[in-house]
This record gives structure tokens, C-alpha cells and sequence, in this order.
């Protein structure tokens, strides 16, 4: 959601000057443009280069988009020579891939059976690979290979040189699926945005800031990481504004590579759509381009097992120059929908229609929340290869009311999810909690995510993220508390006293859940204990993974989810608990 009506209130006399400023200077943008004897059609914006980017040559899975897999399955990832079309197509062969554990002291290596399948096509293979059941086959202990997250290693041969490339936390590991599931829902984290650091500077330290060091930058995102690798859900879905990219040009190649590490710290497989403030082209920098090479397509879909589809769709969907920003001034922050990707949708959801699937659309702007805007104020479409005058109507009418959804394809959207049957459709935006129970006849729920940054000035807004269950096939829960008689209404805070928003959460840096080991988690001890104190009114499911000198332990407080894992002289232990709301417990393991 955009934040400039607040920095409006705040600072009119200002902010005005600034807008004359700007729009003085877009007025001119046109001028100069037919003096040099052109103009440049939507669609065409020429911009540098990604920089840094974190999705080079294996485009598939990815770290925003990875891939869920039962152990003794297949999977087939995407390779592409060309590296996004920088250089030539070339034959390659020889291939070979393995998984790393992700985030591990002790990492665990499976070497993966390619099978084949490769086309080359343009330079880009197709190439399917085994995932094995049991590992250390030949050794004094086997066993199952590891529920776990992995890192995703590829090297193939391309003439006299070796390709290599790799995407971490890109797949998932599972000894099967059932019809029960756990997911959490962050949204609007908005890393750099002006009015977090306004709120709450201590937890929304930008890395503009002269004063503080880069492990300092975005603590409302680091805590978040930290509660959610404790909850442990089998995976979290981002559902847009993961960046802020509206200050100043030049900031999306700050503000995703580190935006990219902070996220590196995710214990569980992140799936992630982009929203508005990801995909802004501000001066050389294409947010889009930005989004994709370090996180995600900009729409996909996957499956999470024979009974769960997911869809995530890009509801900023505009031409280049809607989607034009000059720092704090963009043309739009509104939501639309193409035709093209409707049609995309269509047929994602028809090919998923089976019986048993729970279908659940993400994306950023929710299709049920219109624009406070008469559509004859917004609705103005203007000669196509010549784009100002309607820029001009956005920048001076869309300063003045919210933006929600204001372009086109809202309806349509609302009903391809009727018509096939959507469950749920995840949403974040305008930064507080909402559910519309049975939007439509078929009984589609929207749910809509407060954010997870200290936009204080929405109503009743406070930093958090949403979870959500499906047991046996039913979803039993949607958020974290009642509100007048409406279950589940509310998202999980970040912070204490979070929910209801405390008086003092401007200056609130205390996290709602807080967990420490009593010594590090490294193999270096035979003995740990892990101490959680859970500050939120409900109890929460805890997930720890101790890693201990190779020996026979005793688990106190907690029971062991899955066989443990050796590796070389040390041990894996996969132990799960609970605590109780308001209450703080200890899980512990010693030597037998």
C-alpha cells in the first residue's frame, strides 16, 4: 500500500513543494521528448541492467518460487544458458545436481540420479532428477532422507567450460502429504519504507541510515523470520510489497540484495508474489526485472501434494509507464489484472479442478476492496504511444484517496474464482486485518494480512503475519483472534502487545515470541537447551533442530518428529513441543 497521504498529513507545506517540483518536471519530460523527435509507447521502457542478481542460470525452482517434493519422487529444473538472454544459447551436457541442507553447521549433501528429460530449446533444458529415499546407504547408518529445506546445486558441461549454478532453499523435502496443512501468511514488510522508520526507527533501521551496521537494518523482518522458523508452518506465503523502492532512485539495488539475505534466514520454503512497491520503474531501475531475478516469476502456480493448488498472481499487472515512479510520486499503486493473465488464470484453475483440492489464489491487492474512486475519475485511457496526460490525472487525483484496486480485470477476477471454485484468496495492501467470509455463492473467503512494518497510520494496524490451518481437509483456523463474534479474525503480532495495538507500539521493540539456546547450536555441546517465551494470548507449536556431537540423547519437553540424522561425528535431532500462551517453557536434550 502506498504511504504518501500520510507523509501529506504530516508534512503538507512540503510535501506540496515537492509535488510542484515534480510534477513541473514531468511536465517537461513530454516536451523534451517530442523536441528530440519521438515518443515511446507503454510497454517499451528501456532500463539497466538487474544488478547483483540472485537468479542467474537455474531458473527453476528458485527461492521464491521452490519446489515441495516427497523424498524417492522426481523433480525437473529449469536451466538457462543464455543467463536471461546476456549471452549465446549453448549445448550442454553432462549433468549433474545435489541438495545441500539449507542454513545447517553441519550441512548434509545428496548427490540426486539425473534421469534425463532435457530439451535445449533456445538454450534453456529441462533437466529430471531423482530425489533418493534412504541416504548413507552404504555407510553404518542409514536412514530416511531428512524432512528438510535445500539448497539446489546444478553443473553441466558447455564445450570446454563448466555451467554451475545454484538457488538456495529451493526445495523441500517431505516423507509424503496428507490433507492436512500449515501455512502462514506475511505480507507489506516494505523494507525502507520512510514511515516505518518514522514509527519505529529502532526495528526499521533502512540502510540509509549513517548510524547502524547491516545486521542492524530491518528488525520488524528478522523478527518475523525468527517466529515463523519457530512455528515451523510447512511454508509461508509473501504476498507482495516485500520491498519499498518509492524514496529515492537507486533503491532497488539496495534495498533487494539485502532484503534477499534477510529472508536467507527462513528455516521453511517461501513463496512469494510481487505488489506495487516491488515493481515500480524508477529512473534506470525496472522493479519487475528486480523482483524476478531475486525472488519469483511474477505469476505461477504449484501443488503441495495431491490435495492442496496454489496460485500466485500479479495483481500490479501494468505497462511500463503506469507503473513509472519518480521517489516518493508514482503514476499508480492500484491493483489490475490483464486479460492475457486472466486468461492464464482460467486455465490454471481449470487444469485444477479436481475433487480432493483445496485451491488458494495469493496475490498483493484483494479483487473484493474497489478504489474510493469514481470509476469516471480513473477510467481515463488515453493515445497509447503517448501516455502523459493520463499519467498526469493518476499523479494529481492519486495523491488524494486510497488506491486499492483502480484498474481493470477486478470483476473478472472475482469471477474465475467463483467459477472454479477458490477456496481462499490470501491479500495485503492496505496494511490491517480483514475476511470476507463467503464472498460469493461457491463460499470463497478473502483474507487480508495486516502488515508486517510499522505502518501505524492505518486503522488499527500493528506489525504481524497470519497463520492458517487445514485439518482433514477443512480450514479450522484463519488468524489469531475473535473479533465481535468473528473467529479468527485478526493476524499474529510481531510484537508485544501487538493486538490490540498498544499505546507505545511506536517505541514497542520487544518481540512477541523470544527464544534463545543456552548454548550455540553448533555440535560443539552434548547438552542445549532451548528456552521460548511466548508473550501472545494463545499457545504456539514450537520446532527446534538441535545439533549435537554424534551419541544417544534424551529429549525433556518435546518429542522427536522424524529419525535422527547423522552426519560425520555429529547428530541431528528434529524435536517439536508447544507452549502455552502467555507462558514460557524449556525444551532441553542430554546425553543418554
Amino acid at each position: 500500500m502506498n504511504s504518501l497521504r500520510y507523509v501529506h498529513r504530516a508534512f503538507p507545506k512540503a510535501f506540496l513543494a515537492v509535488m510542484t517540483l515534480v510534477l513541473t518536471a514531468l511536465a517537461l519530460a513530454p516536451l523534451s521528448a517530442l523536441a528530440a523527435g519521438g515518443t515511446q509507447a507503454a510497454g517499451t521502457t528501456q532500463v539497466e541492467p538487474v544488478q547483483n542478481p540472485r537468479i542467474n542460470m537455474l531458473t527453476y525452482p528458485v527461492f521464491g518460487c521452490p519446489v515441495i517434493v516427497e523424498r524417492g519422487e522426481s523433480l525437473t529444473f529449469t536451466f538457462d544458458t543464455t543467463n536471461w538472454g546476456t549471452q549465446e544459447p549453448v549445448v550442454a551436457e553432462d549433468w549433474s545436481a545435489m541438495l545441500i541442507t539449507s542454513n545447517d553447521p553441519i550441512p548434509l549433501s545428496l548427490p540426486l540420479t539425473v534421469e534425463g528429460g532435457w530439451s535445449g530449446s533456445g538454450g534453456i533444458y529441462e533437466v529430471t532428477v531423482d530425489i533418493p529415499e534412504i541416504v548413507g546407504a552404504d555407510s553404518e547408518y542409514p536412514s530416511s532422507v531428512p524432512e528438510d529445506l535445500y539448497d539446489l546445486q546444478v553443473t553441466c558441461e558447455a564445450g570446454r567450460i563448466n555451467l554451475v549454478d545454484s538457488q538456495p532453499h529451493a526445495v523441500k523435502v517431505v516423507g509424503g502429504f496428507d490433507d492436512d496443512l500449515t501455512f502462514i501468511n506475511l505480507t507489506d514488510t516494505q523494507t525502507g519504507d520512510i514511515l516505518s522508520v518514522f514509527n519505529n526507527l529502532a526495528e526499521s533501521t533502512p540502510n540509509w541510515w549513517p548510524f547502524a551496521g547491516t545486521e542492524e537494518y530491518w528488525k520488524h523482518l528478522r523478527k518475523a523470520v525468527d517466529q515463523i522458523n519457530l512455528i515451523h508452518p510447512d511454508m509461508l506465503i509473501m504476498s507482495g510489497d516485500i520491498v519499498y523502492g518509492q524514496l529515492y532512485f537507486g533503491e532497488y539495488p539496495l534495498e533487494y540484495p539485502i532484503t534477499h539475505d534477510i529472508l536467507q534466514g527462513l528455516d521453511v520454503p517461501v513463496f512469494i508474489a510481487p505488489g506495487n512497491h516491488d515493481n515500480y520503474v524508477q529512473a534506470e531501475c525496472d522493479g519487475e526485472m528486480y523482483f524476478q531475478r531475486y525472488f519469483a516469476p511474477l505469476r505461477y502456480s504449484f501443488d503441495y501434494g495431491p490435495h492442496f493448488h496454489f496460485t500466485a498472481v500479479d495483481t500490479y499487472d501494468w505497462s511500463d509507464m503506469e507503473r513509472a515512479g519518480y521517489c516518493l510520486i508514482v503514476s499508480t499503486w492500484g491493483g489490475q489484472i490483464t486479460e492475457e493473465q486472466l486468461d492464464w488464470l482460467g486455465a490454471d484453475l481449470t487444469a485444477n479442478q479436481g475433487a480432493e483440492k483445496i485451491r488458494v489464489v495469493f496475490c498483493h491487492h484483494s479483487p473484493d476492496a474497489p478504489s474510493e474512486w469514481a470509476d469516471a475519475w480513473w477510467n481515463i485511457h488515453d493515445n497509447a504511444d503517448y501516455p502523459y496526460p493520463q499519467l498526469y490525472w493518476r499523479l494529481l487525483f492519486g495523491l488524494l484517496e486510497d488506491q486499492k484496486w483502480v484498474g481493470e480485470g477486478r470483476q473478472d477476477m472475482l469471477d474465475l474464482l467463483e467459477l472454479y471454485g477458490v477456496d481462499l484468496v490470501l491479500a495485503g495492501h492496505v496494511h490491517y486485518d480483514y475476511i470476507n467470509y463467503d464472498m460469493n455463492p461457491y463460499g470463497t473467503d478473502i483474507a487480508v494480512t495486516t502488515a508486517g512494518c510499522f505502518d501505524l497510520t492505518a486503522r488499527k494496524a500493528y506489525p504481524g503475519y497470519r497463520v492458517m490451518k487445514i485439518e482433514d481437509g477443512e480450514f479450522t483456523t484463519l488468524g489469531y483472534m475473535d473479533h465481535e463474534g468473528i473467529q479468527d479474525f485478526y493476524s499474529t503480532p510481531i510484537y508485544c502487545n501487538g493486538y490490540p495495538p498498544a499505546d507505545n507500539l511506536k517505541q514497542q521493540t520487544e518481540p512477541a515470541i523470544a527464544y534463545s539456546f543456552a548454548v550455540p547450536n553448533d555440535g560443539s555441546s552434548d547438552h542445549n537447551t532451548l528456552t521460548v517465551e511466548n508473550r501472545l494470548l494463545t499457545g504456539i507449536p514450537v520446532y527446534v533442530e538441535f545439533v549435537l556431537p554424534a551419541g544417544d540423547y534424551v529429549v525433556n519437553n518435546g518429542v522427536e518428529l522424524q529419525p535422527r540424522s547423522i552426519r560425520e561425528d555429529k547428530v541431528v535431532l528434529y524435536v517439536g513441543s508447544s507452549v502455552e500462551g502467555e507462558d514460557s517453557a524449556s525444551i532441553s536434550v542430554d546425553p543418554m
